[in-house]
């Protein structure tokens, strides 16, 4: 009898653990509440015991693990080594500074207008290629203009995730990061600003280390050399401007219109017409500025997803609209697919939903071609061919959510293997379930997730043994073991540790 019951315990183990394709969480360690960092996967050497995740939380601290989820450091960050702040954007990484080792960079700040701390830019420099021991930080930045357009004296934040990469074309990598403040900064590693802009502003004259684009900055920076000159462009979504078709620094005073998609050339810091643009590039009508690329009059809080959707051998852009602007009617709830020259290749309505997230882009369906998934606000999944934008057969999907779950419209989608068949998952957070995705629409599994918030999960072999693990985060660091492998062609947010959003 003991042994029928061994033998029959010992099956349903083997149901539970070996065929399931996502089993349960075996690692966790509790932080301050994360509602919006996602964790970043890195450096997959293969070696469990070295710095694998990254992820900021609200506490303002910076917390680094390894491949098995053991905490191997925690460092708090403070503006001018004083005042308390919040991380709620994905810090990128890469090796910075050309010395072999890995640096964080981080912004910080929060969603609160009203607070009375600054946000900035921090750099954490690894001492050891493992990521072993603790980073010294170094403050590089600080957001303390107090949104001179129009004025509130009030400190500003970013929420934004960094970007990573060399944009002026001088074989050194940059960082890029926008704020509340309304300008889109590329620095080097100590902070200074390789672009700088003249505004008239209420106050007079302002010299910006940045191009001021006009309102709040929601939208995190992709970086990609997308018409092959010398250097890369900076895509970014931003809320409104100052003309359905110019674009140019925004005096408070004059109306505020929908927002655009801007494309900004990362040697000069201006809006990038182009190579391949027709010649009206200035519109007669606003003489002295810039026709935007896709300047699409709905506002931007989306992050763009930039990858070749179309065969053509040049990047894509694919990016969401988000609510309205004040005044103006709801413009929102559609996802664009924008070629590199600025055609807009196809829209798709969202049925009325918001699309704040960000797209995730990779071939889930075994054709060759790259499929599109964005997460809207009425907890949907909807999923697109790349090539002609046409709704995938099961699609839109209605994501399962757990009790008492708090709704993640902000959270992206990622792509990667779990089960074992070489095709990416879709994974997806929804009301405190991570739901994972066929590339039918059947979900696979809906797995309640303790506390799980407004972030992005992140899949990949971060302990080295083959297979797919799972990084999800609430208020804790969640280790999630499958079957799959392989690597994900859209692991985390913005694809990449560096947070290029380029494919």
């Amino acid at each position: 009898m003991i042994l029928r019951r061994l033998l029959i315990g010992y099956i349903v183990w083997m149901f539970l653990v070996v065929w399931d394709p996502v089993n349960t969480v075996f690692a966790q360690n509790n932080l301050g509440r994360s509602p919006l960092t996602s964790p970043r996967i890195v450096n997959l050497d293969g070696n469990p015991g070295t710095l694998k995740i990254v992820v900021g939380d609200e506490a303002g601290n910076l917390n680094g693990f390894n491949g098995r989820g053991a905490l191997l450091w925690q460092v708090a960050l403070r503006i001018d080594g004083v005042f308390p702040t919040s991380i709620q954007g994905t810090p990128a990484v890469a090796d910075v500074d050309g010395d072999g080792l890995l640096e964080i960079v981080a912004t910080t700040g929060n969603m609160n207008f009203q607070s009375t701390n600054p946000g900035g830019v921090f750099v954490a420099d690894l001492l050891d290629a493992g990521g072993i021991f603790p980073p010294i930080l170094r403050q590089i930045l600080k957001f303390d203009n107090r949104s001179i357009d129009p004025p509130d004296n009030v400190p500003d934040s970013s929420v934004v995730s960094p970007a990573i990469a060399d944009v002026n074309g001088d074989g050194t990598p940059d960082i890029v990061v926008g704020s509340f403040d309304q300008v889109v900064r590329a620095i080097d590693i100590n902070g200074f600003p390789l672009w700088f802009e003249f505004v008239t502003e209420p106050i007079g004259p302002v010299l910006y280390g940045g191009l001021k684009t006009g309102d709040t900055i929601f939208s995190s920076p992709a970086v990609a050399n997308i018409d092959f000159d010398p250097q890369a462009e900076v895509i970014i979504g931003i809320e409104a401007n100052d003309s359905r078709d110019c674009f140019a620094p925004l005096n408070f005073t004059l109306a505020k219109k929908g927002g655009a998609i801007l494309f900004i050339d990362g040697f000069t810091g201006k809006p990038d017409t182009g190579l391949l643009l027709p010649a009206n590039i200035v519109d007669p009508a606003c003489p002295n500025k810039i026709k935007v690329r896709a300047n699409i009059n709905k506002p931007i809080n989306s992050t763009a997803a930039v990858a070749d959707i179309n065969g053509d051998f040049f990047s894509d852009i694919v990016i969401g609209s988000s609510r309205s602007v004040p005044g103006f009617p709801t413009t929102g709830a559609t996802v664009f697919a924008v070629s590199s020259n600025g055609k807009v290749l196809w829209t798709k309505s969202t049925g009325g939903s918001l699309v704040p997230s960000s797209p995730a882009i990779g071939d889930v369906d075994g054709d060759g071609l790259p499929e599109v998934f964005v997460r809207t606000e009425n907890n949907r999944l909807y999923g697109f061919r790349g090539n002609t934008g046409a709704i995938l057969p099961g699609f839109p999907v209605t994501l399962i959510s757990a009790a008492n779950g708090v709704n993640a419209y902000l959270s992206s989608p990622v792509l990667g293997d779990t089960d074992g068949d070489t095709l990416p998952e879709i994974l997806v957070v929804a009301f405190g379930n991570l739901n994972i995705v066929k590339s039918n629409g059947a979900i696979l599994q809906a797995i309640p997730v303790p506390n799980l918030l407004n972030n992005t999960p992140a899949i990949g072999d971060i302990d080295g043994d083959g297979l797919n693990e799972i990084v999800v985060m609430g208020d804790a660091v969640q280790i999630i073991q499958t079957t799959g492998r392989g690597i994900p062609p859209w692991p985390q947010f913005k694809a990449n540790a560096e947070g290029t959003s380029k494919r």
